[in-house]
């Protein structure tokens, strides 16, 4: 072990002694390094933002949704009520006054239903209105009540936003018993906020124009801004309209607590409903063996582009270190001649250069991570504030795993030839030539 020790500490003097003859190295191997991380952690994050988003319909139940009402009501028959949580969508429109001064024009999604279950993924129905974020796909959101209250007592009554409710009034708490008005076929009415839930991620993005456009308008004495209206969700009790015109009805199949003989007569049920033809095309259902699919399906792809991205660094760094150590081997010929005859083994010059080698591909390896880390953290940046993505920092133990493989292959692998012929030369004939 201590002659390991010492043959390590001789391979960095020398090492630092042919820092120039080594830096093309240093740099092509640090390169290629460079490019598999900015790849490879670019997939891992936005992988991880994907798996976020997939927990759009949570593991423990199914989603329907149809446009159909009868088959609305006819699926509600299908399933203890108890599991149930229902809901339907439609838009209508308003305009909120800021300061009694500013109007800013509001289109509203908004949500029926009988109750509000906390911490759950819903249907947010964003999409309807423009680009939303690729992780949310479908565009489930989460609520999470911020403060005030979880059920409606009547039907006037309404749960906003965090981002609405501060505009209405400063603060959520604030906005808490604050009047707001919606107008349905010509009509107006005026509905009390109850509570207020945290902003979804895709409502955010959507508004990001609008907010950059509103704070012009308070720079300009602008008094409205048509162009782009603000985008709210508002939660409302189903009986808060009679005449509306539903989009879409929803239905949420609660599975906790349900054996797998339940789950399997619940997705009998619907299947019945599919293999009617009157009904086939009106409804479409995502169920937990869905998701985690999609999950497999896409880690998969995760994996395979990682591991050709890992293989073509291999290549690329494993040329790098053949073609320069030949080139190394040739120019120090001398030196290994002399070694030789002064009795060093054939196996310490080869160690020597491989150790030589371990410590290029070190140096490179820092260099490389430093790099990526700085440029991803100004992607990172640019994703949450600017592009208003929920975007995931994650870091995956297969890629480093892999990372680790193939680069300690490619290191010691692409060494070792010219390593070997290192060995292979003859001292006699070698300091002839000298």
């Amino acid at each position: 072990m201590k002659s390991y020790i010492r043959l390590f500490k001789l391979s960095v003097k020398l090492y630092s002694a042919n820092m120039k003859r080594n830096l093309y190295l240093t740099i092509s191997v640090a390169v290629s390094i460079f490019l598999f991380l900015i790849a490879a952690l670019f997939v891992d994050f936005e992988y991880a933002t994907y798996v976020k988003g997939s927990k759009r319909v949570q593991e423990n139940y199914i989603y329907i949704s149809c446009e159909d009402k009868e088959l609305y009501n006819l699926m509600q028959q299908q399933f203890d009520k108890k599991s149930l949580y229902l809901c339907m969508h439609t838009m209508t429109g308003g305009n909120l006054y800021i300061d009694k001064k500013y109007r800013i024009d509001i289109d509203y999604n908004i949500i029926l239903t009988k109750n509000i279950p906390q911490n759950i993924y819903i249907h947010s129905n964003l999409e309807a209105h423009g680009e939303t974020d690729n992780s949310n796909e479908y565009s489930f959101e989460k609520i999470e009540l911020v403060c005030g209250a979880d059920e409606f007592t009547s039907s006037n009554q309404v749960i906003i936003s965090e981002e609405y409710a501060c505009l209405l009034a400063g603060s959520a708490e604030d906005a808490l018993g604050k009047k707001i008005m919606m107008g349905y076929n010509g009509a107006q009415d005026v509905y009390s906020v109850v509570g207020v839930y945290r902003q979804f991620l895709t409502e955010t993005r959507l508004n990001k124009e609008t907010v950059k456009e509103m704070e012009s308008m308070y720079t300009k004495g602008n008094t409205a801004v048509d162009n782009t209206p603000l985008i709210s969700t508002v939660i409302m009790p189903e009986t808060a309209f009679s005449d509306i015109d539903i989009s879409s009805y929803e239905l949420y199949v609660f599975l906790t607590g349900k054996t797998e003989q339940q789950k399997s007569i619940y997705l009998t049920r619907i299947s019945k409903f599919e293999e009617q033809d009157i009904y086939k095309d009106k409804f479409t259902y995502i169920t937990p063996k869905d998701i985690e699919t999609a999950n497999q399906e896409e880690w998969q792809i995760n994996m395979q582009t990682k591991a050709i991205l890992l293989l073509i660094v291999a290549v690329i760094s494993g040329i790098s270190v053949f073609g320069t150590m030949i080139n190394s081997v040739s120019d120090r010929r001398k030196e290994i001649g002399i070694k030789k005859a002064l009795g060093a083994s054939d196996g310490s010059i080869m160690l020597g250069f491989v150790f030589e080698n371990l410590i290029n591909s070190l140096i490179a390896i820092i260099i490389a991570a430093a790099l990526a880390g700085f440029i991803l953290l100004g992607y990172i940046f640019y994703q949450r504030q600017i592009v208003m993505s929920d975007y995931t920092v994650r870091f995956y133990g297969e890629t480093i795993l892999l990372f680790v493989i193939y680069t300690v292959s490619s290191v010691l692998g692409f060494s070792l030839l010219p390593a070997y012929s290192a060995t292979q030369i003859n001292i006699i004939d070698t300091l002839r030539d000298e």
